[in-house]
């Protein structure tokens, strides 16, 4: 087999792992499955930011996704060394989530899903863009699942 088919088969294993309704997967069996859908070349975006565009205080940063670790149990570290936009920010190369601190998970119906977090200021945003609509709603369930299994929401 070669790396090109063996990275397919895994990534449609990820797929299918993660496509399977979250309450059949434990907390660990979905972060192994996000790392392995994240590390696919997922088209993923992740874009914080707070206030609005023009005012005082603001920021954003839109980063490339390019990979996940889960560092422990309800820890997700999704991989960000590529900016694509920033303004008035100092984007590191990764961006954590605790899921014990989620405390709102939205679909928007698109590709789009928000996450709010305790940490957040009031009026700070975290949206992460996917690449197709199926992919958002498999996620948003995972993330939701992940939120509320770990003590957030």
């Amino acid at each position: 087999m070669t790396m090109i088919r063996m990275l397919a088969a895994t990534v449609s294993a990820a797929l299918i792992s993660l496509a399977t309704p979250a309450a059949a997967q434990t907390v660990e069996q979905l972060q192994g499955s996000m790392e392995v859908f994240f590390a696919g070349g997922s088209g993923v975006t992740i874009r914080n930011s707070l206030g609005k565009a023009g005012s005082a205080g603001h920021w954003h940063m839109v980063r490339r996704v390019t990979g996940a670790t889960s560092t422990e149990r309800c820890f997700t570290r999704l991989e960000t060394p590529t900016v694509l936009e920033q303004t008035n920010s100092r984007p590191v190369g990764y961006y954590g989530i605790n899921w014990a601190q989620v405390r709102d998970v939205r679909w928007s119906g698109d590709r789009h899903v928000h996450l709010q977090a305790d940490h957040m200021a009031s009026g700070e945003s975290s949206v992460l863009s996917f690449a197709s609509r199926d992919d958002a709603e498999m996620l948003h369930a995972v993330f939701l699942y992940l939120a509320e299994e770990c003590g957030g929401m």
